[in-house]
């Protein structure tokens, strides 16, 4: 496994990074109130950093992501 360093980012270090301290998943279906399995709104929540590991520098930053998720027409 690798291990994250801030001062050594790239796009393909990044490719195999997600977040950090993500306490929480949730799944929003779309349309908005479906109980739609096949396409949604993955929605994480990365609750706090320790700034000093995770932005050497720059300060406080608290945060999540939300990513837009569907199934392709062959059900993967």
């Amino acid at each position: 496994a690798t291990r994250c360093d801030p001062q050594r980012q790239s796009a393909a270090a990044q490719a195999t990074q997600f977040g950090y301290n993500s306490d929480f998943i949730g799944y929003l279906s779309l349309p908005w109130g479906s109980d739609n399995s096949r396409h949604g709104l993955l929605c994480v929540n990365h609750e706090f950093c320790i700034e000093e590991l995770m932005f050497p520098g720059l300060g406080r930053y608290v945060g999540g992501a939300i990513l837009d998720v569907a199934r392709d027409p062959g059900g993967l």
